[in-house]
């Protein structure tokens, strides 16, 4: 630590020390009227604790825009993912056969670690479609709104 934010630290833990001692004793001078009147006692917060909880609340509407971001970056990046595997499939299928298959349940063949690659991270089908011929299909993910042929879409 420099000797500057050392420095800041300490006059700044020194204005709380005297702002907390300040109200402390305005507490207790409005606790004794309170008292003496008759009055219900009144919130009364120390001024650090305002500032601990301004710092908290600010933290909070800092953090939840970044880990709103960090995920939708996690799902596009685990949806590029799952997408090339699932074309590296479709292109050995269509090596040993000539031909894309006609329906995508085809590429699981029974191996365990495939069982769930036809649903994307939404939990959502996708939507594979094959032309006529065989030789060129089509591959989207309809996006976490779960609709075909809208901005989320990734193909």
């Amino acid at each position: 630590m420099d000797f500057l934010t050392y420095l800041l630290e300490s006059f700044l833990e020194i204005y709380l020390f005297f702002a907390d001692y300040k109200f402390w004793k305005k507490k207790k001078a409005q606790r004794k009227y309170e008292k003496e009147h008759g009055l219900p006692k009144q919130l009364m917060i120390y001024p650090s604790d305002k500032i601990m909880l301004r710092m908290l609340l600010l933290l909070v509407v800092l953090i939840i825009p970044v880990w709103f971001l960090f995920s939708i970056n996690k799902n596009q990046n685990a949806m590029t993912k799952q997408m090339t595997q699932i074309h590296e499939l479709l292109k050995a299928e269509k090596k040993q056969f000539n031909t894309y298959p006609k329906q995508l349940n085809t590429i699981i063949r029974n191996n365990p670690l495939h069982r769930d690659l036809t649903l994307d991270v939404w939990d959502n089908a996708f939507y594979y479609v094959v032309t006529e011929d065989g030789l060129n299909y089509s591959l989207v993910s309809k996006g976490p709104d779960g609709i075909l042929n809208t901005e989320d879409d990734v193909e």
